[in-house]
């Protein structure tokens, strides 16, 4: 009775979607999945509409109950929509909806093994550098570089000579484009001078690299 009463209220299965995803297994994924598609739904004709997190959730269900199309097929949606709606965003201060989604769904990637395709998407959430590179989105993409970094040492992952390469030239693009980017003391991985510069990190991350291959 209650969820025939709760059924159109989006904000009903905007929260009843993240619980079930928090407690995970087949069947909750599956619950979640069926409330965050009734969003989308819903925002047919604008999925921007839809919260980014609910629509980073649905990507991730999506991929742990094997069905990797839809997830794709949300994730070009977004990025269809972003396109044609560019002056939606001001510039500085709003992060996409593809960001969010990418870099969540390539820490899922990372996590179960598939550094590569994970670390592809983690570096592609942070593009463009004007509109998505900021101190919250990069804290979450290093933790997923040093595991990756972190997996080469351990031998989990062999190099692609070609991806190292292009992960390597991804460092130096951020390099030069957030010199002017600050992290607070709580994320940055150095404390004095103007170390705490995500340029800073970057190159340090760079240095990394070419020490492993």
């Amino acid at each position: 009775e209650r969820e025939s009463l709760c059924h159109g209220n989006n904000s009903w299965h905007l929260n009843s979607g993240h619980v079930n995803f928090a407690l995970g297994g087949n069947a909750a994924l599956n619950e979640s999945i069926q409330h965050y598609e009734y969003l989308v739904e819903q925002h047919a004709n604008n999925l921007l509409e839809v919260s980014p997190v609910a629509l980073a959730n649905l990507c991730v269900a999506y991929v742990l109950t094997d069905r990797n199309d839809a997830a794709e097929a949300i994730i070009r949606r977004v990025e269809e929509e972003e396109q044609e709606d560019e002056e939606k965003y001001d510039m500085h201060t709003v992060t996409r909806h593809s960001c969010i989604i990418n870099l969540v769904v390539g820490t899922l990637y990372a996590v179960k093994g598939n550094f590569e395709f994970g670390t592809d998407r983690v570096c592609k959430s942070l593009e463009p550098f004007d509109v998505n590179l900021n101190e919250e989105t990069w804290f979450h993409a290093k933790r997923c570089f040093l595991a990756f970094a972190s997996a080469i040492s351990r031998c989990m992952y062999f190099e692609n000579d070609i991806f190292m390469k292009d992960l390597i030239g991804f460092f130096r693009r951020v390099e030069a484009r957030a010199s002017d980017i600050k992290m607070s003391a709580d994320n940055a991985s150095v404390e004095d001078g103007d170390d705490d510069l995500i340029a800073r990190e970057a190159e340090e991350l760079r240095a990394l690299f070419l020490a492993l291959t």
